[in-house]
């Protein structure tokens, strides 16, 4: 509803702007206030379309949830990370398996 709500506010906003700016053209008063009233007719039209667009939208897919494991222990996603002895450990376990 917010988008309708600002639309209608924009909607009479500009009806003010065109009956405003037609009379001060030399339009006749009646004719004027047609013109305002046109222009906010298309202005809440345009917000009605708007808000049902949004309204209507379906809704964002989720994303997939994390999986955790529980038998991990907690400690060691919180403890720093060495990448060089992770390297060592794999290669000495790639060895082993070659070895067998």
């Amino acid at each position: 509803m917010l988008i309708l709500r600002f639309g209608l506010y924009v909607a009479i906003a500009m009806a003010v702007l065109a009956t405003w700016s037609s009379s001060t053209s030399g339009y006749p008063i009646e004719v004027a206030m047609v013109r305002g009233l046109l222009a906010f007719m298309a202005c809440s039209l345009v917000s009605y379309v708007a808000e049902l667009i949004v309204m209507t939208a379906p809704p964002p897919r989720q994303l997939p949830k994390v999986v955790t494991h529980d038998d991990e222990d907690d400690d060691e996603g919180t403890q720093p990370v060495s990448l060089p002895a992770i390297r060592s450990e794999r290669d000495s376990a790639l060895d082993d398996s070659r070895a067998a």
